[in-house]
Order: structure tokens, then sequence, then C-alpha cells
């Protein structure tokens, strides 16, 4: 009569390539004596060999069972390449789903390592990992956590995309970054910052569902080219700057009712209730308080951009505009296309009471 199945056998990370031979139970783990089944494959030219040569032990940290680590002892063999043409002439079986080169733990213990330190980072990490029966330092940890996955990022399908640009030497060559929103991770970078490139690659990924991009009309009509099907919004950054340039026009414009009255009239609070001829008449009005600093500032950049726009007004360039006042050009660029004090983002000075 046949042996009945094992079911440890069922519990091995590729039970269709490895074999369960013994188990040993020690004083704080399991022991699973394994051996492996394959076709061995020279991983240079990837042809069958099976001529071999000998024989090697690897020790494996696998997941544990009902509170007790778990450890493979896993032999594998070594193979002579019988092709002529290959430089490899000796070759170690490679363990497919199970464990990488020189690896000490399975695949799936080295993924669960990873994912605890993604959530608790090193150290907590390991004392989690503790309890669950993974031995393993910090270090180990956050090596789990740094390692490139085994599935290139380049190959998974990016269906939310984020685009935006990046300076080969700022002010003068700009190139285009392609990042996957869903991973939050860089996919490719372009070369320049243009409609054609940028629409070339989304016409290579018709997967992309979303693009979330700036203020700027190349990547509006590279979306539009490459990606037609795709919804193009306005990313988180640029929302949230619209929304303070949206509040800080606001405010500038009712910047005379937002300023606070004296202490004085707040204790006058009762009398400021009768008529204003009658307060006038009982009371003389007091002096002016001193200007604040917010408001010297004010008034300074008020001055400076008047003095900008009378330099664009006489004909002058933004450049010589930029030599003359010392500013920036984007200021100045920002301020000779503004024309108008609230569109400039300058705050008009308040105005002496009595107007």
């Amino acid at each position: 009569m046949a042996p009945p199945p094992s079911h440890s056998q069922t519990l091995l990370p590729a039970p269709d390539i490895l074999v369960l031979d013994r188990i040993e139970r020690e004083a704080d783990r399991f022991r699973l004596m394994v051996r492996v089944e394959q076709e061995p494959v020279c991983p240079v030219c990837n042809q069958v060999s099976r001529s071999g040569h000998s024989h090697y032990c690897r020790y494996l940290q696998d997941l544990p069972w009902q509170g007790v680590s778990v450890q493979l002892w896993l032999t594998a063999g070594r193979f002579r390449c019988r092709n002529a043409e290959c430089p490899r002439k000796i070759f170690c079986e490679r363990l497919p789903r199970i464990a990488r080169r020189y690896a000490r733990q399975t695949d799936r213990t080295a993924e669960l390592v990873r994912l605890v330190g993604y959530v608790a980072g090193g150290r907590p990490g390991q004392r989690l990992l503790a309890r669950l029966c993974i031995a393993c330092s910090d270090d180990t940890v956050l090596r789990r956590v740094r390692r490139p996955p085994a599935q290139r990022l380049a190959a998974l399908p990016v269906r939310n995309l984020g685009v935006d640009d990046w300076a080969w030497r700022k002010g003068q060559d700009y190139g285009t970054i392609l990042v996957n929103l869903d991973l939050h991770r860089p996919v490719d970078l372009l070369p320049d910052r243009a409609a054609e490139s940028f629409s070339e690659w989304l016409a290579q990924h018709p997967e992309v569902v979303t693009i979330a991009r700036d203020r700027c009309g190349l990547y509006a009509e590279g979306a539009t080219l490459g990606a037609p099907q795709a919804q193009q919004v306005a990313d988180r950054f640029h929302l949230i700057l619209n929304l303070s340039s949206t509040m800080e026009r606001v405010l500038e414009e009712r910047s005379r009712q937002l300023i606070l009255p004296p202490a004085e009239d707040l204790a006058r609070a009762p009398e400021m209730a009768k008529p204003a001829a009658a307060v006038v008449a009982e009371s003389p009005r007091p002096d002016l308080p001193p200007p604040t600093r917010s408001q010297l500032r004010r008034q300074r950049r008020l001055e400076r951009y008047q003095q900008v726009a009378a330099l664009f007004q006489s004909g002058l360039s933004q450049a010589a505009i930029g030599r003359e006042t010392k500013l920036g050009r984007k200021t100045i660029r920002r301020w000779a296309a503004a024309r108008t004090v609230s569109r400039a983002t300058i705050p008009a000075p308040p105005a002496p009471e009595g107007e």
C-alpha cells in the first residue's frame, strides 16, 4: 500500500519543486530536510544540463508553524554546462519562487519582513517579528525595505500618472519626470520638456486612465494627443497653490475691512452706537496709530511695483528692468503681466481714516 500523502509537503514554498524527506524537531525550531527536483537550466545560456558535478546545502528561514520557527535544509545540485559557447562551465541550481541567490530567507518570509519594516521600521519591526518567531536583526529589516522588488516597476501597468518638469540645468535645460501615483515612484525620465515626447510615451502606455499635471500647456497638449481617453486633473500642489492665490487676492481686495479699530474705539463701543456726527462733536478724533511693520513692507512693495510698471511703460525690456531694480525675472514677468495692484498680489496700503 502506498503511503498517504504528506500534508507537510503542501506547506513548502514551492511543492512542485521541493520534496520533503523528513522533519526534525529541535528545542526552538522545526528543521525540514528537503531536496530539489527540477530540470537544471544554465542561468547564462538557458540550456538544460543533466551532467551532475556535486551537491551543496542551503539553510533558509521560512514562515513559522504554530508559533515555532522553521528552517529549510535544502539540498541542491551543481551541474556542468555542456554548451561550448557558454562562458559558464559549472552552475548551481536556481530556486525560482523559493529564494533569491545568496538569500538566507525564503521569498515569502522576506516579503513579510519587508511589509513589517514598511509599517513599523527597524527596531520595532525586529521586536514584532520576534513575537512572530521570525528572528532577524533590525539591519535585516531595513535591508528588506530598501531592496528593489523582484518585478521591475517599469513593467507594471501605470493607471494614474503624474507628470512634471525637472531641471538638467535650472533656467536653461529641462526634462520631464513621469511618476506612478499608485506606487509613489518614478517610472521614466524624458530628456526634454516637449509635447511630442510626452505624447509618444503615452501612446506606448494605453492603460493610463488619469494624468495629474501642472498648468503647463505643453503637457496638456501632449496628454490630449497621446492619451485622449485619459482624464487630465491638476496635481495636489497646484490645487493648493490656486486656492491660496485666490484667497490671498480676495483678502487683499478687502484689506481695508480687515483692519481692526484702535483700542480706544473698542472701549468706546457704546458711544459708537450714536450717530457719527454726535460722536465727532463730543470727542476729538484720536491720533492715527503709527504704521505697523507689515504696512511698511506693503508700502515698499507697492513703490517697487509702481517703479517696475513705469519702466515697463517706458519700453524697457524685462532684463533691463531686472538690472535696474535688482529684482528676479519671475517677479518682473508676473508684475508686468498683472497690470493692476490686486493681480500682482501686492496688498495696497490702508488709506487713512476719513477717506
